[in-house]
């Protein structure tokens, strides 16, 4: 399955490098990609563990959406430069939907990256809420457990109270007034 998998592997990395040298350098490609894919891995996670009515079926659908949002990155980014199409020989891509091209053109223009992978980020939480609202979870009384809930933030029973310089909202301050700090000095 290794050698399967490593075959496959490299026959997409072979097909997709066009599409990777349409960028400016790989290390933006590599930005991109990994801000959208870090979305649904955000989502899952966020909503399996604070909200008890996620289920498993959602938390899968939610990670094939990654399939999704590979093209889509690619399609946002190629469209900033319509004349790399030329420059690297894959004007027929083009010519397959020119009209989408220039619509998704425009947007680049208008969008920041930010505001894309915010709006990303919001679908994917729709996407999971509905997906969850419309399945049921068999196994919900043994997830129930691994779901936060506010008693999990008060002292375990027979736990000896810790002074105030130990506690996690003191350093949690600290670390606050250190990063805007930060972020003050060099803006």
């Amino acid at each position: 399955m290794g050698r399967l998998c490593g075959v496959a592997t490299v026959i997409v990395a072979c097909a997709m490098a066009p599409l990777v040298g349409m960028r400016r350098n790989v290390f933006l490609y590599f930005q991109d990609s990994w801000a959208v894919l870090a979305v649904p891995v955000a989502v899952v996670f966020m909503l399996g563990a604070l909200w008890r009515r996620a289920t498993p079926s959602a938390a899968w659908a939610t990670m094939l959406l990654t399939l999704l949002y590979l093209p889509i990155t690619f399609i946002w980014r190629s469209s900033e430069d319509l004349a790399s199409f030329d420059a690297n020989g894959i004007t027929w891509l083009y010519n397959l939907a020119p009209g989408m091209w220039n619509a998704v053109h425009g947007m680049t223009t208008l969008m920041h990256d930010f505001t894309f992978v915010c709006l990303l980020w919001l679908g994917t939480y729709v996407f999971m809420i509905i997906w969850s609202l419309c399945t049921r979870d068999s196994y919900a009384a043994d997830h129930a457990g691994l779901v936060w809930r506010p008693e999990l933030v008060g002292r375990l029973l027979g736990e000896v109270p810790r002074p105030w310089y130990v506690g996690v909202g003191f350093w949690s301050l600290i670390l606050t007034g250190l990063f805007g700090a930060i972020y003050v000095v060099f803006w």
